[in-house]
Order: structure tokens, then sequence, then C-alpha cells
């Protein structure tokens, strides 16, 4: 099966956001790196972005999923870290 490489950028989340997130639905096996059935994930370190007037923080995921997959996936990552403003 075929595996796609997506990396996306979070900002004002927190790196311990993600972590536990990924710590739910998977598993640790390296420093920042977790696993699941048919996907792995990086979590980048938390940095702080200007945008215009605001400072933000900023977290880098580095994803693999499989193919089949990779909707799904993607899908309920971003349900997950959904933020309304106003």
């Amino acid at each position: 099966m075929k595996y796609n490489r997506i990396e996306k950028t979070y900002n004002s989340f927190k790196r311990e956001e993600f972590i536990d997130y990924f710590s739910n639905i998977g598993s640790k096996t390296e420093e920042s790196f977790f696993q699941g059935d048919g996907w792995g994930v990086f979590v980048g370190e938390e940095e702080r972005r200007q945008f215009k007037t605001f400072d933000l923080t900023s977290v880098k995921l580095t994803i693999s999923v499989r193919e089949d997959i990779q909707d799904q996936f993607i899908k309920k990552l971003m349900i997950s870290f959904l933020k309304g403003g106003g």
C-alpha cells in the first residue's frame, strides 16, 4: 500500500495538545513520533510565529499516512483541532 507524506502547521495550539491527541489514538515509538495502524506522525517543536500584531504558537506535524485511510485520518485530525473565534 502506498503512503503519502503531509506537512501541516497548526497555529494557536500547544505542542502538548498534539502529544496528548496522538498518544490517545496511537503509541509513542520514539521521542516526538507516534504511530498507529497505517499512519505515523512526528510532532515538531513549539515555535512562535508573528502574524501582523499577534504572536502565535505554532506546531508543525509531519504525517505519513496510508493512502486508503488518508482522508479519514486528516478529517478526524482537523475536527479535533477546530477552533472558533469571534
